[in-house]
Parts: structure tokens; C-alpha cells; sequence
């Protein structure tokens, strides 16, 4: 099997020899010749086999990277890890117990001790001091923060999820079929991600810019009147709840430690991530969508295709208001995603809105951070309910903040009879954009 850089160098030879020939026509004003007709039939069918054949190269290449990259963090495990010893000692399993049980100590009170101590720098106060447990930063970005939806977790069988936990307890455990989520993409694009904080954070933003005037020879100069405003981040209560059952904290044969914290982590990071793209800035993150003073695209009265036009007006809008520098990418959902795998650039073109051959930047040049918490369900006009949302803009000018650890609280007695304890979760986090005119959305994008 042919290697995917020689599919790909293949593809691109064919793809130019087509829009030749096109051209080659356009210039002399004529259609296809009957021989040329021929050949451009040819170059299309070996153009969309190769297609086919970079998209299993694609697969192939992937499920290699993903064994490798499972093989690399097992064989970090243990001392070699560069972790600190406490951290990399921390034991999140026998902390809830020890929690729920009312008697935390060793490693896992002092990790505690060092979460309080966040929270309380961070001037973030927290209910209940006395109960549950922090889990400090140190822990939180050593275990990940990946992203799951909120599931039960149980050893047994019958769960209204169709999930169990217990497919993690056996003599034999094969690799873990991981949950289906929201991918989580806004750091990856750019968006500042800031941890630590202490209080509320105010950034200082440039408004109305001095300007020059033409005066005479002798004559004053004109005042200019350059104006500031101010953005601040503050902690919001991030809260849900995760169910565990106590079977499973004891008997689970591979990591369902680092399971666990991950499943706490992706609830928050979940809500979190929504909420800084479309939140309403009521007692939560104002997002990027929400947010007054962003580039707008308009569709139609009842919405349009996400054409290579529209895709070309999003850049637009942020140019045109000098702000296309930085961290620029565009953030759409997958409903979009497939309408420009398939949709022409222009009619006749042999040429895809997303280009499978640029992989890391292939919408106009451009990164796309593809997530299911980019809204596909809005509504323009007769368009109900059916519209999806594409952003395009500077991502370094979306800033997140959080402060101090996240608070679990082991609660076993609600559904004690049912052998499960309910984690309840507590983080303070906020979300803002730092300066609307560097980011531009449409909002009836239609995709059917």
C-alpha cells in the first residue's frame, strides 16, 4: 500500500492536471474537446479513488499514532514520569473513600490541605471546608483534562446509561472503550488559558485609537481622545455531580483512578467550554456568540449554505476591523464540517470547501476547531431549530480563567443502599472575550 505523503503528492499532481486543462480551455474561450473530455473524466475517477485511498491512509496513520501514543504513556508510568513524588503518589480513590468516611489523612490531607490553601489565595470562598476533598492544580494537569459527559458509573449490570463501569473488572481487561463527547478545542486553538488566579482579573482594552490630524503651519493641533475599557473575569460556581459505585473504587483491575478524576474533570470542562462559546454572562461565562460587538455574517431571511463566499466574509469581517492577527482559526460542529467535505468552492470545481490534503489548516488556509458545544440547533425564520453557528476569529483574544482546584464531595449516603457514592463537584472558572472585534460569526448556517 501506497504511503499517505505519496497518495497525497499523487492527489495534488491529478488535482492540478484537471484545473490545467479547465484553464486551458477558460483561456481560449471554448468548451472540452472530445479527447480533452476523455481525460477529464479520467482525471475526476482518479481523483476520487484517491480520495477514498487518503482517507483509509488517514485511518491507518491515526490508529497507528493512537497505539503509539497509548504504548509511550504506559511506559511513562511510574518514577520516570517527571512528575513530582507527591503528585504522582496521590491516590484519588482511596481519598474520596477516606473522605466519605470522614477520616482523610497522610498524602492525601496534605494534597487537601494544599487545594484549601489555592482556594484561599484565590479568594474563592467554599462551602464546607471540612468536607470532601480539593484536588489541587499539581493533580488536575497531571491527570488530564480530556473531556466526557457526565455518565453513572456502575459494576453491575442494567444501567440506564448502557455504560457500566464494570466492563473495567475482570481477570482481563482489553482497552477502554472511552465515552462519547464534546471534543474540547479551545485551547488547542489559541484561547488563553489562565490557572491560579487570585480575585477578579481585569484586562485593559484599547477602544477609540488616537488619530492625526492635518493642521497649518502655525495652527494648533487637534486633541485626539484615544479611550479605554476594561474586561474582567470573576469565578462562577461550576457545579454537577458524577456517580460512582463503591465496587468500583475497590475493584477495578486498570486505572480507573485516573477514570475517575477524568470523568469529574470532563463534567466541568464540558459545561465550561459551552458556556465560553454561547453562555449568556448570566451567573456564567458571557461566550463568544453572546458576546456584543463581534463581526456578523448573515445567511438569508431563512438561513444559507456556508459557501465558499460566506466562508470568505467571516475572514473578512475580522479584517476589516484590523483585527485578522494572532491566533486566527475558525469553530464550527460537525454538521458544518460535513457540508464543506462535500460542497464545490465554486460550481465545477473539483475543489472542496475543506481541503483533505491541508489537515491542519483546511478551511482557507485556516486551523478548524470542530466541537459538538458549537450550537447546531438555532432558529432563522422558517429555518426552525436547524441552524448551526461558525465562528472565525483571533483565539489568543478568548481568555479562561480558573481559580484554585475543584472541591469533590463524596456523598455516600443518598444512594447507599444502591452500593454508590455521588460525587459532587464544585470549580470556579469564567470565560471572556477580550476584544469582540476579533471575532466574527454566522448563526443560520444550514446544512441540509
Amino acid at each position: 500500500m501506497k504511503k499517505l505523503k505519496e497518495l497525497r503528492e499523487s492527489f495534488a499532481a491529478k488535482q492540478k492536471e484537471l484545473r490545467d486543462l479547465q484553464q486551458l480551455a477558460e483561456t481560449e474561450k471554448r468548451d472540452f474537446s472530445a479527447e480533452e473530455q476523455t481525460k477529464a473524466e479520467a482525471l475526476l475517477g482518479e481523483i476520487k479513488e484517491l480520495r477514498s485511498k487518503i482517507a483509509l491512509a488517514e485511518e491507518l496513520e491515526a490508529n497507528e499514532k493512537e497505539i503509539a501514543e497509548r504504548q509511550a504513556r504506559q511506559g511513562r508510568r511510574g518514577a520516570s514520569d517527571g512528575l513530582p513524588k507527591e503528585v504522582r503518589n496521590y491516590d484519588f480513590n482511596k481519598a474520596l473513600r477516606m473522605a466519605a468516611s470522614g477520616n482523610l489523612e497522610g498524602l492525601e490531607l496534605e494534597m487537601h490541605q494544599e487545594g484549601l490553601k489555592e482556594m484561599r489565595d484565590a479568594k474563592v470562598s467554599i462551602e464546607s471546608e471540612d468536607r470532601g476533598i480539593i484536588i489541587p492544580l499539581a493533580v488536575l494537569r497531571a491527570r488530564g483534562n480530556e473531556g466526557a459527559e457526565k455518565r453513572d458509573m456502575t459494576v453491575g449490570g442494567g444501567s440506564p446509561a448502557g455504560v457500566e463501569g464494570g466492563y473495567t473488572v475482570a481477570t482481563e481487561v482489553g482497552t477502554l472503550v472511552d465515552y462519547l463527547r464534546n471534543r474540547l478545542v479551545l485551547p488547542g486553538l489559541g484561547a488563553r488559558l489562565l490557572t491560579g488566579l487570585v480575585g477578579n482579573i481585569s484586562f485593559p482594552v484599547g477602544n477609540a485609537d488616537a488619530a492625526a490630524t492635518w493642521e497649518t503651519e502655525t495652527g494648533d493641533a487637534d486633541e485626539s481622545n484615544p479611550t479605554m475599557t476594561q474586561i474582567t473575569l470573576k469565578p462562577n460556581r461550576l457545579g454537577t455531580f458524577v456517580d460512582v459505585s463503591n465496587q468500583l473504587l475497590l475493584q477495578s483491575s486498570i486505572d480507573v483512578q485516573n477514570l475517575v478524576v477524568r470523568m469529574l474533570l470532563d463534567a466541568v470542562a464540558q459545561a465550561w467550554q459551552t458556556a465560553a462559546i454561547n453562555g449568556d454572562g448570566s451567573g456564567k461565562p458571557l461566550g463568544i456568540l453572546q458576546t456584543s460587538g463581534i463581526g456578523s455574517v448573515v445567511g438569508g431571511t431563512n438561513g444559507a449554505n456556508p459557501t465558499w463566499a460566506k466562508v470568505i466574509e467571516l475572514e473578512t469581517a475580522v479584517a476589516v476591523a484590523n483585527a485578522d492577527f494572532g491566533r486566527l482559526a475558525y469553530l464550527t460542529n460537525n454538521k458544518v464540517r460535513g457540508y464543506w467535505k462535500s460542497a464545490a468552492i465554486e460550481s465545477g470545481s473539483a475543489e472542496r470547501i475543506w481541503d483533505r490534503m491541508s489537515p491542519n489548516t483546511p478551511v482557507n488556509n485556516y486551523g478548524v476547531g470542530v466541537t459538538g458545544s458549537v450550537p447546531g440547533n438555532l432558529t432563522k425564520g422558517t429555518a426552525s431549530s436547524i441552524c448551526s453557528a461558525i465562528i472565525f476569529g483571533n483565539f489568543d483574544h478568548l481568555a479562561l480563567g480558573q481559580w484554585g482546584g475543584m472541591q469533590v464531595l463524596p456523598n455516600p449516603y443518598t444512594k447507599g443502599k444502591n452500593g454508590i457514592t455521588e460525587m459532587i463537584i464544585n470549580s470556579y472558572v469564567d470565560a471572556r472575550v477580550l476584544q469582540p472585534k476579533s471575532f466574527a460569526a454566522m448563526l443560520d448556517a444550514l446544512t441540509a
